[in-house]
């Protein structure tokens, strides 16, 4: 009431001289301060957003801002603490801690009074048992009594049993003798008697019955008293060890030396600062190695498989050697025309076998005056057999130093991983303790705000913060923020369509030229640009690669340190940059979601925070709130394949194609001829452009080929992969990102009727496909076929097997809501022998349909089975 009216001095301000417009100016002030308590003690409710006064005052506000920052620098730094309010934490933590000791003390103490568990719950059921038996005897003695009144002679078992209640008595008065012989009145009267002794022993064991359920009651309140002393006693223990780490950091620093914010408590901040900074840097560069030495590790095989390799391919070569040294005594023999004994010819006959490359000729027919021409067919012979031995040595050699290759990266690898374990524990440790530090030494300066953004106290740093889903309006303004030279942002976004222009997101400035910082779409993408204003450029920024999900929610969050920029989605740092020069900061400043100058983006922006500090992503994780989707939801569509087949009973490469409009993702081959010689050989199914490709037997085969095929959304891609190898074990072939394996297959390029053309293994393994052909090297090109579908649509897919050590066929099916798009088969039995013969692999209804072996085999079975989900 002693102040002038706030329009008297506004409208006088323009007509004073410039000594008397600071002193109407302070004058102004004081009034918006008195209006502003008043209003708040009116309401006696939080501080709200949106307030008229404020609002229409910004030119006022603005003014002067530094002045205005000052004042509210200085009254949030108090109520941030200092070092009094660190003793005072320290000091009640450990009067809380000793306070739970002595309770924790006291309740253990109550508890040690008590009977171990149990002792009293057995007593009560004993004493509740004596009691039953007491009520149970009782009505039996008021049976016998009724008996007695009504002159009734007794029976001999109620005789008995009065007999036992007596004879069991304390009285003495009591004669079990003269029972039977007592007139009515005076067996009425013992039975009485008997009565009113049992009615006392009810009476004590019902009293102390429930003495000791009393006491069971009491023990166990002791017991949950004492644990629930020790929970608060570890709390408090907990935050004891918490608040003495703070202390003990804050006492050896000098910010206790100086009053509020002083020089030693920057010293001290930075300290926690560099030391977290330092950490997180150890940790992604712990992670960068981490991940690269487990993707060179996953590259390798199993520990132990290069070993038996090795071993495996030691004794073959020493076979060979012995094979070499036969021969070489041999071609002596036959040099000097000698007659072979049976025994060398049968060894030569088994060489000749066994030979991939000699012509096979029975020994007998070369025998006698074909030296010559014996001669040169071992001779060959020793070739092939040097050549194979020399294979094997460098086989042997490769496989040793790949074994020691990939010790060496499973020994850097654990070395990494232990180390980054240490760092992470360490760092989260750090967070913890240093909590209340980090309090102290934050200072909230992003300014004035108003609608739904508010200036908050927090523990990690000052933060604005806009919570709740919010849909995009093109020139929004939402309040304002003071920029700094080092800053973090995090949001949640989920973009719902693409604008053929540049379409943005939200902007911190109070035109185009100041972005601290922005964020835009790409036109026609849903990728985004992430700028921000540095000494040198307006435009400078980190622009990752990654597009974001259509009609999906992605954290993203990025970090300004001076020059240093980094970005992250769902947590993964996707972009860092060197900016060249150091973020500017430019004063305070609107926030607009979106800004006038450019089309808005489509989508919707959730739990918007800014923090005047370069925090450590997990700072960051740890607050970037939840969203929920707003009602967008997936929902099951039809996954629509179908199979086609083709026969030949001469069989070269045969191909099959899909219908149209279909895709082709898998298929397999019958294979018809059931003799175990070379036209059964298993030669290859696997996928070529959009048909599949089959062919089995060394010659005319006779077989039945496969193709599986689906229809996808538009703007679906599907791809083939393959790996290709001349010395095979397990071979898997993988996907690029995104997409999802639905089938594969299988190329045996070694075309001969030996062990290295025994059928192995080509089934679906996780989101790759695996394959295997011959018992040693064999010489194999393994494929995956899968797709990617787009944004709004996705695959859930699932592997079902059967296995079976028996003759006859397998054929597992989909579950309910799954479609088969691909399979495949696993033999067991690794024998150069009729039970390794291949049979069929193929699309069976919505399954999958194997058999392996001319007889008994042993085999597993797979089926692949997906569904798909469209986003409404």
């Amino acid at each position: 009431a002693l102040v002038p009216r706030p329009h008297i001095l506004l409208s006088s301000l323009s007509h004073d001289k410039p000594q008397l417009l600071n002193r109407k100016r302070r004058i102004m002030k004081l009034c918006v301060a008195l209006v502003l308590a008043l209003f708040a003690l009116s309401t006696s409710s939080k501080v709200v957003d949106d307030v008229d006064f404020v609002e229409d005052n910004d030119a006022f506000l603005a003014a002067d801002p530094a002045e205005n920052l000052q004042e509210s620098t200085s009254a949030r730094a108090q109520r941030l603490g200092s070092c009094a309010d660190v003793k005072k934490q320290y000091q009640t933590a450990v009067s809380s801690h000793e306070s739970a000791v002595k309770v924790v003390a006291a309740a253990q103490a109550n508890v040690n009074k008590c009977p171990r568990p149990g002792v009293l719950t057995s007593s009560i059921s004993g004493q509740q048992n004596r009691l039953n038996e007491i009520n149970a005897d009782l009505k039996t003695l008021q049976e016998i009594r009724n008996f007695v009144k009504s002159k009734v002679m007794l029976s001999e078992e109620q005789f008995a049993k009065l007999e036992g209640l007596a004879a069991a008595s304390a009285s003495s008065f009591v004669q079990v003798d003269k029972l039977r012989k007592a007139h009515h009145s005076r067996l009425d009267s013992l039975i009485v008697d008997l009565m009113k002794e049992l009615e006392g022993q009810k009476s004590a064991a019902t009293n102390s019955l429930n003495s000791l359920i009393a006491q069971r009651n009491q023990c166990n309140a002791f017991r949950k008293a004492l644990t629930q002393a020790q929970g608060k006693e570890q709390a408090a223990r907990e935050e004891r060890s918490r608040a003495t780490n703070v202390y003990n950091h804050v006492a050896k620093s000098s910010i206790c030396s100086t009053s509020g914010r002083g020089s030693g408590s920057t010293k001290v901040c930075e300290s926690v600062e560099k030391t977290l900074h330092d950490q997180k840097r150890e940790i992604d560069s712990l992670s960068s190695q981490q991940a690269s030495l487990s993707k060179k590790v996953s590259g390798c095989p199993k520990q132990g498989v290069l070993t038996t390799q090795i071993n495996e391919k030691r004794q073959e070569l020493t076979a060979t050697q012995a094979d070499l040294k036969t021969l070489y005594e041999i071609r002596e023999f036959v040099k000097s025309k000698a007659t072979l004994s049976e025994e060398q010819k049968a060894k030569l006959g088994d060489l000749l076998t066994n030979s991939a490359a000699v012509e096979f000729v029975e020994v007998d027919k070369l025998s006698g005056n074909h030296h010559s021409r014996l001669q040169k067919l071992i001779s060959d012979l020793i070739n092939e057999l040097n050549a194979k031995r020399s294979s094997l040595e460098r086989s042997v050699n490769a496989l040793t130093a790949q074994r020691a290759t990939c010790t060496g990266y499973r020994n850097s690898l654990a070395k990494v991983s232990s180390r980054l374990s240490q760092v992470s524990k360490t760092y989260s440790e750090n967070l913890s303790s240093w909590a209340g530090l980090m309090k102290l030494c934050h200072v909230c300066t992003l300014g004035n705000t108003h609608h739904r953004g508010q200036c908050i106290s927090h523990s990690q740093g000052p933060v604005w913060r806009m919570d709740g889903n919010n849909v995009l309006h093109k020139g929004s303004h939402r309040g304002y923020l003071v920029t700094t030279t080092s800053y973090s942002v995090s949001f949640w976004y989920r973009p719902t369509r693409t604008v053929s222009s540049w379409s943005n997101i939200f902007h911190v400035g109070s035109n185009d030229g100041i972005r601290a910082p922005a964020v835009w779409q790409f036109p026609g993408s849903t990728r985004l640009h992430i700028r921000v204003r540095t000494q040198k450029n307006h435009n400078n920024g980190c622009d990752p690669s990654t597009h974001l999900p259509m009609h999906q929610w992605t954290h993203v969050a990025f970090t300004v340190h001076n020059n240093e920029m980094s970005v992250y989605y769902n947590g993964k740092k996707v972009c860092s940059t060197n900016l060249g020069s150091n973020a500017i900061s430019a004063g305070r400043q609107p926030i607009y979601v979106s800004d006038p100058w450019y089309a808005s983006a489509e989508g919707a922006i959730a739990n918007l925070r800014f923090w005047n500090k370069d925090l450590p992503y997990a700072i960051i994780e740890k607050n970037r709130g939840s969203v929920s989707l707003k009602g967008a939801h997936w929902k099951a569509v039809p996954l629509s394949c179908t199979t086609r087949s083709t026969s030949s009973n001469h069989a070269g490469v045969v191909r099959i194609g899909p219908h149209s409009g279909y895709t082709m993702v898998s298929g397999g081959v019958y294979n018809s001829y059931r003799h175990n010689n070379h036209l059964a050989v298993f030669e290859e199914s696997f996928p070529e452009g959009n048909n599949w490709r089959c062919d089995t037997g060394l010659g005319a085969g006779r077989l039945s080929c496969y193709s599986r095929s689906c229809k996808f959304p538009d703007h679906t891609s599907c791809t083939t992969r393959s790996h290709a190898t001349n010395h095979a074990g397990v071979v898997r072939v993988g996907l690029p990102s995104g997409y999802t394996m639905l089938g594969g297959g299988m190329n045996n390029r070694y075309r001969h009727f030996n062990r290295y053309s025994i059928f192995e293994e080509m089934f679906p393994e996780g989101n790759n496909y695996r394959c295997d052909m011959g018992a040693g090297a064999g010489h194999i090109t393994c494929y995956s076929r899968g797709c990617k579908l787009p944004s709004n649509y996705r695959f859930r897919c699932t592997t079902r097997s059967q296995h079976r050590n028996s003759s006859g066929i397998l054929h597992p099916t989909c579950p309910s809501g799954y479609t088969m798009v691909g399979g495949g088969i696993y033999n067991h039995h690794r024998g150069m022998d009729a039970k390794a013969v291949f049979e069929e692999s193929f699309p069976h209804g919505n399954g999958w349909r194997c058999d392996m072996g001319l007889g008994a085999g042993n085999f597993h079975c797979y089926v692949r089975c997906c569904a798909m989900d469209r986003l409404h």
